[in-house]
């Protein structure tokens, strides 16, 4: 199962996650608040979503 951590703030945090096996987080410690402006271009920069997969559990 792949774990994402939402609201990681600091390095140290970044760190105890990696240790605990977390694969991907969300928070200030990748990026700060941005502007309408400059997010409304991302979908147009990183494409559509792409499904791999699918699985119930």
């Amino acid at each position: 199962m792949l774990v994402t951590a939402e609201g990681v703030e600091t390095q140290q945090q970044r760190n105890v996650l990696v240790q605990l096996g977390c694969h991907c987080g969300q928070g200030w410690s990748f990026e700060k608040d941005q502007p309408l402006e400059r997010l409304q271009g991302l979908p147009v920069m990183f494409g559509p979503p792409v499904v791999t997969s699918l699985s119930s559990v």
